[in-house]
């Protein structure tokens, strides 16, 4: 990312415009090598709901400042793509921490991962519960473990360990997600439990396999407002890069499903000369091939 002049997005006025109300770049006024990029995550944005709209655009400058001045203070692009993150996990009005979506169960699942090129340093977390803020517990497994990937309980218990506070799964919750929760629930279309019992044998694997995986999600209601994963990438003075993405997953996903955010590579990748944060249906074969090519060409 080269520096240019700061600029704060402009409200949409158009479903074009809305749909970019979700991302935005922020970099320094003072020719100096660094730069920040973010993104509150794809989905359906209703165009006439200009309320939601600029209250989620006063979250994403929110994390653009946060992370720009991190940046401006000479921190390292960890640092700032951290902190934006963390932002956008605190504002309800994005798919991460706090008003992240809930799974077939009615519970909240986060994951989330961080990557830095120097030393190709990175760390991962999933389903996490009672953390608010997954991302920076991806940042510990990232610089206090011999691992990369931690997950459930046992990653929860090593955020006790330092020092972390952990927070009970329903103050995650917000009212919208509630009610966005209980359609899904309602119209999602499951064949009976012993339905898939029967179904379950030797000459019946496939119809079984089939009726297992018979769930079908209602199609987006356009009144609703629906923001996926977030990200940030950030270049320091230092010419470090650094990427991190943070998510509630799919709404009414099945209860320990893990998507592509927290793996390394598909979520996001840091490289030395280029940094990226993916957010869309999963593929994670696919956007670990985009995310590769985008590092080579850069």
């Amino acid at each position: 990312m080269s520096p240019t002049t700061a600029s704060k997005p402009a409200r949409p006025s158009s479903s074009a415009a809305a749909s970019d109300a979700l991302t935005a770049v922020q970099q320094p006024q003072h020719q100096l090598r660094y730069a920040l990029a973010i993104h509150g995550g794809a989905g359906v944005i209703n165009t006439s709901n200009s309320l939601w709209i600029g209250s989620a655009m006063e979250g994403l400058q929110a994390a653009l400042d946060a992370g720009h001045a991190v940046l401006r203070a000479g921190g390292s692009a960890v640092d700032a793509a951290v902190a934006s993150v963390v932002v956008m996990e605190n504002d309800p009005h994005f798919n991460a921490g706090v008003g992240s979506v809930l799974t077939a169960s009615g519970h909240h699942e986060l994951e989330a991962s961080l990557m830095s090129s120097s030393g190709n340093a990175c760390g991962a977390v999933a389903l996490i519960k009672r953390v608010a803020n997954p991302i920076v517990l991806a940042r510990h497994v990232m610089e206090r473990t011999p691992h990369i990937f931690l997950s459930g309980p046992e990653a929860e218990l090593f955020a006790v360990q330092q020092g972390m506070q952990l927070v009970d799964n329903a103050s995650l919750t917000t009212q919208q997600r509630q009610e966005q929760w209980q359609r899904y629930a309602a119209e999602q279309r499951l064949p009976p439990a012993d339905e898939i019992v029967q179904k379950i044998g030797p000459a019946d694997a496939a119809a079984a396999a089939e009726a297992a995986t018979g769930a079908v999600a209602p199609a987006a209601d356009s009144s609703e407002q629906h923001c996926q994963t977030v990200g940030a990438v950030a270049i320091d003075s230092q010419g470090r890069l650094a990427a991190a993405t943070s998510t509630g997953g799919r709404t009414n996903k099945w209860d320990g499903r893990i998507g592509d955010t927290p793996m390394i590579g598909a979520g996001e990748l840091s490289r030395g000369v280029a940094a990226t944060a993916t957010v869309g249906r999963p593929c994670a074969l696919r956007v670990v091939e985009q995310n590769r090519r985008i590092c080579m060409l850069a």
